[in-house]
């Protein structure tokens, strides 16, 4: 089970400190993944929706729904974000909460989404939880990194201060795990050649390139749709399933 108490301090720590601010021009480029993320998600919602944020952090989007639906949520570990967050967003309700114990009622959202927070959890507990809270034929979004790149996990083993020792970026059997509780629609990869584009050029990088990159991805995963897990991100969308 993940240690929650240290997720806390952890994720505290770095939003009051702003430790991972430098990591903002390295992880720019994939601008294009998250507009796409959040185009889904106002698609999958109307003026009636009860919508979730689940794990929303510093940087909570949910308020660009306002203009679509007013019965918003969000909720996080870090009690620092959440105060933050409401400060601002007085009419969203947030809320601090820890994802393996909900406290929202049964079949209550219409639309459940996240941003990189799924492998931060324990699955197994995580899942039922999150089961639970939707409606039947709800809709869940989720954006996550991959854990199968041995590239980026050298990275990431280089740069222990930057995450908890609970981190578990999504395998293969974790998505399978995922797809047997949900109805999962689609299952989009991002980044595996827009990643190589962006650490060989770094600031010298051109757009053309990413948008080579980009199309390079697309056509690769449609041929050898076994390289789809050596991406660095997965997009995964989907429903509650509705049991008869």
């Amino acid at each position: 089970m993940v240690d929650i108490q240290k997720e806390k301090e952890f994720h505290n720590k770095i939003f009051e400190s702003q430790e991972r601010k430098h990591l903002d021009e390295f992880y720019g480029f994939s601008k294009y993944i998250y507009s796409s993320f959040e185009q889904k998600v106002k698609e999958s919602i109307n003026k009636n929706s009860v919508v979730l944020e689940y794990g929303c952090g510093m940087k909570s989007c949910i308020n660009e729904l306002g203009f679509i639906t007013k019965f918003r949520y969000a909720f996080d570990i870090s009690d620092y974000a959440i105060e933050q967050n409401q400060k601002s967003y007085p009419d969203t309700e947030y809320k601090v909460s820890d994802a393996h114990f909900l406290d929202y009622p049964d079949n209550f959202f219409d639309v459940v989404f996240g941003s990189s927070i799924l492998h931060h959890l324990t699955l197994d507990r995580a899942i039922p939880e999150l089961n639970r809270v939707i409606k039947p034929g709800g809709h869940l979004l989720f954006l996550e990194p991959l854990g199968h790149n041995y590239f980026i996990n050298k990275f990431r083993n280089k740069t222990p201060e930057l995450r908890t020792d609970d981190e578990h970026p999504l395998l293969s059997s974790d998505l399978k795990s995922i797809k047997q509780n949900f109805e999962i629609d689609k299952t989009k990869f991002y980044c595996l050649f827009p990643l190589v584009v962006n650490t060989l050029f770094k600031k010298k990088k051109a757009d053309f390139l990413y948008r080579t990159a980009i199309r390079l991805d697309e056509l690769v995963f449609r041929i050898f749709p076994f390289l789809r897990k050596y991406s660095w991100i997965v997009v995964l969308i989907g429903k509650k399933k509705i049991v008869a």
